[in-house]
C-alpha cells in the first residue's frame, strides 16, 4: 500500500513538472516570436507590440485593428504633418478580440487621448459560431502569443537572428508599407441600400469591451472604418452606425470620405481595393490628422525638447521610404 502511494506521489510530481516544463517552453518560444516581429529593417517593421519600448505615456493616438489600418496610417506622416505622436497596432486577419486584449497590454504602458478602434474585423467572421472559435483561439494567444505569431517561425531560425530588433523602438511604429499599385475598378461600396448587416454578437460584445477599457482608461474611443471597398458596404455601416449611438462613442467612416481625401481607387490601392499603397496612405493621413486636430485638440508636439527623439525617428524612417521609392523597391 505504502509503495502503491509512493507510486502514485512520484507520478503525480512528473506530470506536473512535465505540464510546467511545457508552459515554460511555450511561453520562451512565445516571446521569442513577438521579439521577432520587432525587425531591424524599418521598411519590413510592421510590429505593434513595440509600442512598449516606446517612453511611458509619450502616445497620444493609437489605432488598434487588422491589416487594413496598419496600412492605411503611417505616424510618421501624422507627425510630419501635424506633430502627434501615434502608434498602430494591428495584424493581418486580427479580430476584434485581439484587439480587446492588445488594448489592455497597451495601456500598461500608454495612456492616449484617442483611441481608434477599427471595426471592420467585425464582418470578418460571418457566423456566431466562426466568431466563437475566433475567440476562443485570442484567448489562447493571449496566453501562449505563438498561436497568433506561428507565422514568424522561420524567423527563429539563427540565419535569421541578426534580423532581430529586441528592446528598441521601432521607426515605422507599427505602419506596414506597400508600393505596389493595382487599384480597385469595381462599382460604387458605399451606396446606401438600405442595408443593416447582422455582426456576430460575440464580436460586438468585445466591441463593447474595448469601448469599455478605453473609457476606463480615460482615453476617447472612436470606432473606425478604413477605406476597404474590397471588404466594407453600406450595411456595416448602418449597423456600426447603431453600435455607436448605442456606446455613444464616434463613428469616422473613411469609405465615406474619399472625395474629400482626394483619393484615386484606381493608384491608391496596393491589392485591388484592400490595403493602401503608401500614395493612398499619405491622403489618409492628411485627412485624419486634420480630423484629429480640429475635433480632439490633439497637441502639436514638433516644438516641444521632450520629443526631439520623435522627430530623428520620423525623419529617418521617411528618408527609408523616400529611398525605396526612388529605386524602384517594391513592398
Amino acid at each position: 500500500m505504502r509503495n502503491n502511494n509512493k507510486t502514485e506521489h512520484r507520478y503525480r510530481r512528473n506530470v506536473i513538472l512535465f505540464a510546467l516544463l511545457l508552459v515554460l517552453v511555450l511561453k520562451t518560444v512565445s516571446w521569442l516570436l513577438v521579439c521577432s516581429e520587432n525587425m531591424k529593417n524599418p521598411l519590413e517593421n510592421q510590429s505593434g507590440s513595440a509600442i512598449v519600448w516606446e517612453n511611458k505615456n509619450s502616445i497620444d493616438v493609437v489605432f488598434m485593428g487588422d491589416s487594413n489600418v496598419q496600412s492605411s496610417v503611417c505616424p510618421a506622416e501624422l507627425w510630419k504633418k501635424f506633430g502627434m505622436t501615434a502608434y498602430v497596432w494591428g495584424g493581418a486577419c486580427y479580430q476584434m478580440y485581439e484587439t480587446e486584449h492588445n488594448l489592455a497590454k497597451m495601456f500598461r504602458h500608454q495612456s492616449p487621448k484617442v483611441v481608434f478602434i477599427e471595426v471592420n474585423p467585425l464582418q470578418s467572421s460571418k457566423t456566431e459560431v466562426d466568431a466563437i472559435n475566433q475567440k476562443v483561439k485570442a484567448d489562447v494567444g493571449n496566453i501562449f502569443e505563438m498561436v497568433l505569431y506561428n507565422r514568424y517561425m522561420k524567423n527563429l531560425f539563427p540565419n535569421r537572428w541578426h534580423r532581430w530588433s529586441i528592446g528598441e523602438r521601432s521607426l515605422s511604429k507599427g505602419y506596414w508599407f506597400q508600393t505596389k499599385t493595382q487599384g480597385y475598378l469595381g462599382g460604387n461600396w458605399a451606396a446606401d441600400t438600405g442595408d443593416v448587416a447582422q455582426f456576430p454578437r460575440t464580436a460586438e460584445r468585445s466591441l463593447q469591451r474595448c469601448v469599455q477599457i478605453c473609457k476606463e482608461n480615460g482615453a476617447i474611443p472612436v470606432l473606425l472604418a478604413t477605406v476597404s471597398p474590397y471588404e466594407w458596404n453600406m450595411g456595416c455601416h448602418n449597423r456600426t452606425t447603431q453600435l455607436a449611438k448605442s456606446m455613444d462613442v464616434d463613428f469616422l467612416d473613411l469609405n465615406l470620405q474619399t472625395q474629400e481625401m482626394g483619393l484615386d481607387c484606381t493608384q491608391d490601392f496596393s491589392d485591388g481595393g484592400l490595403h493602401m499603397n503608401y500614395k493612398g496612405t499619405q491622403k489618409n493621413c492628411l485627412y485624419i490628422g486634420q480630423y484629429l486636430a480640429e475635433r480632439y485638440k490633439v497637441a502639436d508636439h514638433r516644438s516641444e525638447s521632450a520629443y526631439l527623439q520623435w522627430n530623428k525617428d520620423c525623419e529617418t524612417y521617411l528618408q527609408y521610404l523616400e529611398t525605396a521609392i526612388e529605386k524602384g523597391k517594391q513592398y
